[in-house]
């Protein structure tokens, strides 16, 4: 007789259920932090977008966002931090991926510690990355043809900073030499950053820079741009001509900067952290924020983020492979 009585409970139950939000998806933002590992210096490109979309996720998850710096390696120290971290959605990657699909593509994953197919999964895009060639003050040269004629003139003599060996400023910069037919001196650093820092010290002549580290030195006439690297000109800097025009035509390369967590992260918590990412790059506060950095900010979906992670990593695997780039 007590039988039919159980049935309104369990069914009052299963309603409970069903409108309770799934544990796996509440569990890493229900802890006291999600951290965004950057593995570069802080104060670089990759460090000042992480910190903006840091400060829009702690309200778009209702948890705080920290950033953390592991800067060494190319960057990749940072990276296998994540990679081997729990995939619980509380420790994230604020990914430039062009650089690291040509580290990997030039050393291997057992030499960088982790790999971009296998090892991270991406949440989403944020933004697309010209790269400017910079010079210091000092250098007499104006364009692209002049800074072409002097490096050819003193062999080995004029050089140029990276954030790294293997970081997309370096392979930026092979490739051009490679076009351009001059061999120039390599100097890297641990981070864009420093690397700056010393080409407005006069330390470095020159530099592939990512916008947004160099953007505001430019405007400042603390360094003079002499070309872009995008297929059209920029609008924040309009009066900078791109490479191709300047005389390499077809010479066309940016970095991607991708949100990433540890691979085995579950789709539901991919899902809620890619909701709360899309979010906060259509506040258009945060979207000027990144503009007036130079980025154009980019929304995806995971599956397309994804995507794009693998064409890059594709890209860079075929210009290695075909210039025979090797690390130094």
């Amino acid at each position: 007789m007590t039988f039919p009585c159980r049935l309104p409970m369990l069914t009052m139950l299963l309603c409970v259920a069903s409108v309770m939000p799934s544990s796996t998806v509440a569990a890493p933002f229900s802890a006291n932090q999600v951290r965004i590992v950057v593995g570069f210096s802080a104060g670089g490109a990759v460090d000042v977008v992480a910190r903006i979309i840091a400060a829009r996720l702690s309200d778009k998850l209702g948890t705080s966002v920290i950033v953390d710096d592991k800067p060494g390696f190319s960057g990749n120290l940072g990276a296998q931090l994540v990679a081997k971290a729990a995939p619980d959605g509380a420790t994230l990657l604020m990914a430039p991926v062009t650089s690291y699909a040509v580290t990997e593509a030039m050393m291997g994953s057992q030499a960088t510690g982790f790999s971009l197919e296998s090892d991270l999964v991406a949440i989403g895009a944020v933004g697309e990355v010209p790269l400017i060639l910079a010079v210091h003050p000092s250098v007499p040269v104006n364009t692209l043809a002049e800074y072409i004629a002097l490096a050819k003139s003193k062999p080995m003599a004029m050089n140029f900073a990276s954030s790294g060996n293997g970081s997309t400023e370096h392979v930026v910069a092979e490739m051009f030499q490679q076009r351009a037919g001059v061999v120039m001196l390599h100097v890297p650093y641990k981070g864009g950053a420093p690397a700056i820092n010393d080409l407005m010290g006069g330390q470095v002549q020159s530099m592939f820079a990512t916008i947004p580290n160099v953007i505001q030195n430019v405007k400042a006439g603390r360094v003079k741009a002499i070309a872009i690297t995008t297929a059209q000109r920029h609008p924040a800097l309009p009066q900078v001509p791109t490479v191709a025009e300047s005389g390499l035509p077809g010479f066309e390369v940016s970095s991607v900067y991708v949100l990433m967590a540890p691979a085995a992260t579950p789709a539901p918590v991919l899902q809620r952290l890619n909701d709360g990412l899309v979010a906060a790059l259509k506040e258009p506060e945060t979207a000027q924020k990144i503009a007036a950095l130079g980025i154009t900010p980019t929304i995806t979906s995971v599956a397309e983020a994804r995507a794009r992670t693998l064409s890059v990593v594709a890209r860079w695997k075929e210009v290695v492979r075909a210039s025979n780039m090797k690390p130094e």
